[in-house]
């Protein structure tokens, strides 16, 4: 991660999560989770800038933030997460992924879908 990106992340204590643990910590509130994929040590100027847009999201209580610790290969795969950084938002209503930096509009539009129940 950059510079930046370490800064937040421990100033506003996201969760530490392996690959393992992302379901056990979107069930765990009804407020959809955030799972931050920074990529390789050598990341991009947009790593440090989807950290700010997480930062903001979670401040405004539209998420809980988390950063993808260990197993990010197999999470990756998982939810088809292909590009670096990305967040992955996660909830009831199911899981996107928010790729790079976007429009935000684009990270209210992920947690508003993340939040809506499956219709059964």
């Amino acid at each position: 991660m950059g510079d930046l990106a370490l800064r937040i992340a421990a100033d506003e204590g996201w969760t530490q999560l392996d690959a393992g643990d992302i379901d056990a910590f979107a069930g765990a509130s009804d407020t959809p989770a955030a799972v931050f994929f920074p990529g390789a040590k050598a990341n991009r100027r947009e790593t440090d800038d989807v950290a700010v847009v997480l930062r903001e999201l979670a401040r405004a209580g539209h998420v809980r933030a988390a950063v993808i610790a260990g197993g990010e290969g197999a999470a990756k795969t998982r939810f088809g997460v292909v590009a670096a950084p990305s967040l992955l938002v996660v909830g009831p209503g199911g899981a996107s992924v928010v790729p790079l930096i976007a429009d935000w509009p684009a990270y209210l539009e992920a947690a508003r879908n993340a939040r809506r129940e499956i219709a059964a």
